[in-house]
């Protein structure tokens, strides 16, 4: 022991002449891997965190010097440990091949890879998954071992062993071979319950400090001693390290069964001694005994006195028969409701004397409900002496009384009136916060009318504009006031998509489509509103994704464009390209995995996991410069865990950033044509269009950009303000299809629609109504198709949709 006292000196001493020797060097920048749980690893306030961070911080503790991490992806902290741009690596396996670059410390832990499968899964050994479908991590050494073992299944390969396990677990795959403490804290921290782990120890190696200089490893191991000397290092692996899981420990159970059998036998002949000799010493037992009788006496009398202490607090215990109520032993602090034991079992009292009258049918009720052993807790209010209200918490067990044999309600009553008052709070702010809640959902309905509808009429007329003679100049001035107009109404869209996510009112519809078609219509989409010099855009979809799958394409369109969306704003020059491969194929799904590459400003690691919450963006100042709500990528993230999927973002300061999320669909077997569309001049120019419809609008603008573009499309068109009107007009004269707007003075839309279609059933005849509105929240649609009308639109009007709903309602009349 002394020795190792004076070992521990020596090595304290040296650490402080060394730091003595170097007094510039009160620092000491520590390199490590920024998602590499539990070792190392960026938490959730954006610190480093884990057992390699926490055992540097005690080693530079012990060198005297303040430390500095540097946490990134791994192959980027290797380029900065060999331009000597970092002083050590925390944490990385020791090899013959890096030794031969780098000073390796003593090892601080060992590190290892394991198989891991299903828990209903027949895999027992390495030989199972020969022919299995495994999943690794992209680049790990798990590869070289397959390998090695003749593997001859089918390999998948994930950014990250944490998503392996989550996709194990899920069954997408039969197997994992991953790192063992990466994989079962993976289990705990996810609480993944489908997946266990195979004994097998793979590619086992020491976890050491990593540098180019010679002397700082030296320091750092005689610092590593020191820790292990003091039970700092073995603390901090029982913190952070998950032990072998228990099948593998009921395995070494089942080994050490010999053992446990002679131990048993040696127990048995020892007992048969030990009872020899107890017999032999009887008489020092039983001077032992009353030493301990005298013993448990004391402690009797000094329970009493907790009993006493007990009794005079808060909680009031009591005693009571069950027919008739009526007391038998209450506790002293009685006396703060003002009433004394005495007066409350006194031979003319009942229990129910003290309960407020207007809770007393229920307190007996409940008396008389009670079976032996069954234990109740009720409240009920009690009339202290003063004449003051206090509610009580009564908890209550009938058991048999030890002192006549009759069952008993053996109980302890608290005042609980600051917790119900408490209560009370609470309700009228949960009352409060739900009014407010409608009350947010009437404002965003009113507000989102009120900006809709004079949106229309700007949005309307800019369409108009923009195909009529004008000058270069005059063109560019349209051009940005449509841009604008589209930005504002993509802030409005954005805010009510979010209130339906929020809501749970958002559902997916189904349909078969083209993923090609999808993606092409969108970069062409954004290559004509994004013409930036030296900005490209283009997509690529691999050969193995089918022609045609079955899903919700609005959903998926909407989350490409917000994406692009983003990717746009924040990249001036480089290229933009949307990416599509196949993940995985099977019976039931096919899962697809898509990217949004863009070389734009890149997002700082420790912001990436802030950036799909609500109203987040990656910098305060990207608002300032760039604008936008912060709600986009919220969105995305809601609406792709809406579609059964998950969404990631790998990116780089100065570099670009690349979203990755995974979808799955349904399988399509036939082959779905093209689809014909015309682009916004056709729907513009083509007077393709024939009959007579009736425009149901109050807006004066509304009514003059409606008509004019209708009348482009070859249509005869009529105006009516109101309903009232509208049902003047029908009556007098027949109409193809009817655009209703529904806030509307003397008449509103629904109830003229609901005439209408009363005025046709004598008529025996159907003319389709569309409802012309700005209402676009959640559930409109569903409203007015419920009370009678064909279809819905909402403003500002998109020439396009408008253009393809009379088209099909007018060829079904026709």
């Amino acid at each position: 022991m002394k020795r190792n006292w004076l070992a521990f000196f020596i090595i304290i001493l040296s650490i402080g002449l060394w730091a003595r020797e170097n007094p510039d060097s009160t620092k000491i920048i520590i390199g490590g891997d920024s998602d590499y749980r539990p070792y190392e690893f960026i938490n959730s306030k954006g610190e480093p965190d884990g057992y390699c961070v926490e055992l540097s911080r005690e080693v530079a503790k012990l060198l005297g010097k303040e430390p500095v991490f540097r946490l990134g992806k791994w192959s980027l902290v290797m380029e900065h440990l060999d331009m000597s741009e970092i002083d050590v690596l925390q944490g990385m396996a020791f090899s013959i091949e890096r030794a031969r670059n780098y000073y390796f410390s003593s090892p601080h832990a060992e590190t290892w890879r394991a198989i891991f499968s299903r828990k209903d899964s027949d895999i027992s050994s390495e030989k199972d998954i020969l022919n299995r479908s495994v999943v690794i991590q992209q680049g790990d050494v798990a590869s070289e071992y397959l390998k090695q073992i003749g593997f001859q299944g089918i390999l998948n390969e994930v950014p990250s062993q944490e998503i392996a396990m989550k996709l194990l677990d899920k069954g997408d795959f039969e197997a994992a071979v991953l790192n063992y403490t990466i994989g079962m804290y993976a289990i705990q921290q996810a609480n993944l319950k489908n997946v266990i782990n195979l004994p097998n120890r793979i590619h086992q190696r020491d976890y050491c400090y990593a540098s180019k200089d010679i002397q700082l490893i030296s320091d750092i191991d005689d610092a590593l001693q020191v820790l292990r000397q003091n039970g700092t290092l073995d603390a901090l692996q029982k913190k952070w390290f998950i032990s072998e899981t228990r099948d593998h420990q009921i395995e070494e159970a089942r080994g050490l069964m010999p053992i446990l059998l002679v131990l048993l036998f040696v127990l048995a002949a020892s007992f048969a001694f030990l009872w020899q000799r107890t017999r032999r010493h009887h008489k020092q037992a039983l001077a032992e005994y009353h030493e301990l009788e005298d013993h448990l006496q004391r402690h009797c009398r000094e329970l009493n006195l907790w009993q006493e202490d007990f009794t005079r607090g808060p909680v009031v215990l009591y005693k009571c028969s069950l027919r008739p109520p009526k007391l038998l032993f209450i506790s002293e602090n009685v006396s703060n409701w003002g009433f004394s034991p005495k007066e409350l079992t006194a031979p003319d009292a009942t229990f129910t004397d003290i309960v407020y009258s207007e809770d007393r049918e229920k307190v007996s009720q409940h008396c008389h409900n009670l079976k032996p052993g069954q234990q109740a807790t009720i409240y009920y209010r009690v009339l202290g002496k003063d004449g003051e209200l206090c509610w009580v918490m009564d908890v209550c067990r009938v058991l048999v009384s030890p002192e006549d044999d009759e069952p008993r309600r053996y109980g302890y009553m608290m005042d609980v009136s600051g917790q119900k008052k408490l209560e009370a709070r609470y309700l009228e702010a949960k009352e409060k916060a739900e009014a407010a809640n409608i009350a947010k959902s009437h404002f965003l309905a009113n507000m989102s009318h009120e900006i809709r509808t004079p949106l229309n009429g700007i949005t309307g007329f800019l369409q108009v504009l923009s195909h009529m003679d004008a000058s270069p100049q005059q063109r560019e001035i349209y051009s940005i006031m449509h841009s604008s107009s589209r930005n504002l109404l993509k802030i409005i869209n954005d805010i009510l998509d979010f209130s339906k996510i929020e809501s749970g009112k958002m559902e997916l519809i189904e349909s078969e489509f083209n993923l090609r078609y999808i993606v092409d219509d969108i970069i062409k989409q954004f290559s004509h509103q994004s013409k930036r010099e030296g900005l490209v855009m283009n997509y690529l979809i691999e050969d193995s994704v089918p022609t045609v799958m079955k899903g919700d394409q609005l959903r998926l369109k909407q989350i490409l464009i917000n994406l692009m969306q983003n990717a746009v704003k924040f990249t001036e020059h480089g290229k933009i390209e949307i990416g599509a491969e196949l993940y995985t194929y099977s019976e039931s799904d096919i899962r697809i995995l898509f990217k949004v590459l863009d070389t734009g400003i890149g997002i700082n690691p420790e912001k990436q996991k802030d950036i799909f919450d609500n109203y987040s963006q990656a910098d305060g100042n990207i608002t300032t410069k760039y604008g936008g709500t912060g709600l986009g990528l919220a969105i995305v993230k809601r609406l792709v865990e809406l579609m059964n999927g998950f969404i990631w973002v790998e990116s780089e300061p100065s570099k670009g950033s690349c979203f990755f999320f995974i979808l799955p669909f349904k399988h399509y077997d036939k082959i779905k044509e093209a689809e014909p569309e015309l682009s916004t001049e056709d729907v513009f120019y083509d007077k393709s269009l024939s009959g007579k419809v009736l425009v149901v609008e109050d807006e004066p603008i509304n009514q003059m950009v409606t008509r004019r573009q209708l009348k482009t499309w070859g249509l005869q068109v009529d105006v009516a303000a109101n309903g009232m009107e509208a049902l003047s007009a029908f009556e007098q004269n027949r109409y193809d299809v009817i655009l209703m707007d529904i806030q509307m003075p003397v008449m509103d839309g629904i109830t003229a629609t609901q005439k209408i279609r009363d005025l046709e059933l004598a008529r025996q005849m159907h003319t389709p109504i569309v409802a012309f509105t700005a209402a676009a929240l959640v559930g409109d649609r569903e409203r007015f198709l419920a009370v009678g009308m064909d279809a819905y639109i909402a403003k500002p009007i998109d020439v396009e949709e408008l253009y393809q709903i009379l088209g099909s309602l007018l060829y079904a009349e026709q």
